[in-house]
């Protein structure tokens, strides 16, 4: 039984051993771990071309030769197994630590420690990664620690549409580096502008851009959302993993595990470690229980799910909450700015044409009576214009809930406005309970009840008003604004709804979306602006503001008004 050198324009070696059932049994059994491409039979001679395969023949039978003109590439094979062996090793000391000596420099605040140990991770695997932390808790930001610590600045980030501007402000906020946010109207030179260290586009227009960004030669990419690249035949799959083929280090992020289908895994491994997952077939075989069904390949299935995890365990790396509860502060605030659908957006910009028209118009009429007609007015079109911002975030709001419902929690889904709510509850009608001042006084118990008992109803759409108040929804782990109410108070009771005595959450999750470029970022600006009203609306803190509804309101209306003017001004 002797490894040899293989003269064939496809393998470099081959086992060469008298017909032998038991070693051909051991054989079969590797090529189902590594593929038929990596070692297969031919005229009586296994053939292969990763000299590990060798080691794993030795180590079921010592007694196999090595020729010896192969001798170095088995000795250079040993040293890479036990390099491997040791960050194996290292990868489970570290998944199983609460804490973490790394120090991180250049970042604008400190990590949590399982943050910490979530950078760490990163780094033992040469950065090249799967983190699937639980939503909410800090994927994005454990992403960026680790492009500042290893000093890979010029990054790529991969994301669904939804969360482009969140990214943008993460990177504003934690670091010093310059983002760059990319949208389908750009030149594709901007990948190449060495201005910008890290650069993000959405899934949908990388395709447009594939040859501009390989040629970048990005040093880290980051896959947020990586389960958008689950199907193998998909467009975008091919092209972010060409994409991730030339790059140093690959983070790929989901809040889901995917080991109950283990076949949306597998693009996943083949671009972190495509050495060892490059046969889509015999991963499925073993995995995916595949085999040929009636309208093709079948690979729903599961199987030698406890294999899997331990061979994917050295670059796989999943904390949920109760397990870091103790790092984690009761609130965690999360602002998700996004972009609004472009027909909302040209019914925004029209709106807020005629606002502008209409304060120019009034500017110099000035008499009590006209100045009080002239405010009532004013309410009517700013009314008008939330109302636009909320209804244009109906697309993105549904991304978010089903991002928590992959982690199979409980939520509540706030707005001012019913439309917005009607349209998500009839989306979402087999799992929801709403509550809004149209509900009928015997059905409001009713709805209550159903969410905080029911374990089938995961999502509860309330009005501000109607049901920010009085009511008691602790079942709920996730609070989703669509919009902030005028009465700054309103949202913090909406609040108390979740995070009072009786639920059994340490820690929850609230998501406020805003649209950029609309009077919701005015109010967004505005709150941090007026620090003691933030606190009070996202702290719930006991603090005393004279800041009413009516004042934000007003203040709301002369940062409208000085931003026509500017424009203005600026035309």
């Amino acid at each position: 039984m002797k490894i040899i050198p293989e003269e064939n324009s496809l393998f470099k070696y081959a086992l060469d051993f008298d017909f032998d059932p038991n070693i051909v049994t051991f054989c079969r059994q590797l090529k189902d771990i590594f593929g038929w491409k990596e070692f297969n039979s031919i005229d009586g001679k296994w053939r292969f071309n990763n000299m590990g395969i060798a080691i794993d023949i030795r180590k079921a039978y010592p007694d196999c030769q090595i020729a010896d003109e192969i001798v170095i590439d088995y000795s250079f094979a040993e040293m890479e197994r036990a390099d491997n062996l040791l960050k194996e090793e290292n990868a489970e000391r570290i998944k199983h630590s609460t804490e973490s000596d790394i120090v991180i420099n250049g970042l604008n605040g400190d990590l949590y420690p399982y943050q910490k140990v979530g950078v760490e991770f990163f780094m033992n695997s040469d950065g090249r990664a799967i983190l699937a932390d639980q939503m909410g808790t800090g994927k994005t930001l454990q992403s960026l620690a680790y492009i500042v610590h290893s000093k890979k600045p010029r990054s790529l980030i991969i994301c669904p549409s939804a969360v482009k501007h969140s990214w943008d402000g993460e990177v504003e906020k934690w670091t010093n580096l310059k983002a760059l946010v990319v949208d389908s109207q750009m030149n594709g030179k901007v990948f190449k502008n060495d201005y910008y260290d890290i650069v993000i586009i959405n899934y949908d227009i990388v395709i447009k851009f594939l040859k501009e960004i390989v040629d970048a030669n990005f040093d880290t990419i980051v896959v947020d959302e990586f389960t958008y690249i689950k199907n193998s035949k998909a467009k975008r799959t091919k092209s972010v993993r060409i994409i991730c083929k030339k790059a140093k280090s690959v983070l790929l992020l989901s809040g889901t595990p995917m080991l109950s289908r283990p076949v949306e895994l597998f693009n996943g491994l083949n671009i972190i470690d495509p050495k060892t997952w490059n046969d889509y077939l015999a991963y499925t075989k073993m995995y995916c229980q595949g085999h040929q069904g009636r309208w093709g390949w079948d690979a729903n299935g599961a199987s030698n799910l406890e294999d899997l995890q331990k061979r994917i365990s050295k670059y796989f790396i999943r904390r949920t909450k109760d397990q870091i509860l103790k790092d984690l502060p009761e609130k965690i605030f999360v602002n998700r700015p996004i972009e609004l659908d472009r027909e909302y957006q040209a019914r925004y910009d029209l709106a807020m044409n005629e606002f502008g028209k209409f304060l120019r118009d009034v500017k110099k009429k000035r008499t009590p009576e006209i100045v009080r007609a002239l405010q009532a007015e004013k309410l009517v079109k700013i009314g008008a214009l939330r109302q636009l911002t909320s209804e244009g975030k109906i697309s993105f709001a549904e991304d978010i809930i089903n991002e928590i419902l992959e982690s199979d929690e409980k939520m509540l889904v706030f707005s001012v406005y019913n439309k917005p709510l009607e349209v998500l509850y009839e989306k979402f009608k087999d799992i929801s309970v709403m509550l809004t001042g149209k509900t009928a006084e015997e059905d409001k118990n009713n709805a209550i009840d159903n969410f905080q008992n029911n374990k089938d109803v995961k999502i509860f759409f309330g009005g501000t008003l109607s049901a920010g108040m009085g009511i008691t929804l602790t079942a709920a782990t996730n609070i989703v604004f669509l919009d902030y109410a005028w009465n700054p108070s309103m949202m913090s009771q909406s609040i108390d709804r979740i995070h009072r005595i009786g639920n059994t959450a340490s820690s929850v999750n609230i998501y406020n979306l805003y649209a950029k470029g609309t009077i919701d970022e005015y109010m967004t600006k505005l709150l941090k602006k007026k620090q003691l009203l933030f606190d009070k609306i996202i702290d719930g803190k006991d603090v005393k503001v004279k800041t009413s509804g009516d004042s934000m309101l007003n203040d709301v209306l002369r940062m409208v008004e000085r931003n026509i003017i500017k424009d203005e001004k600026e035309e």
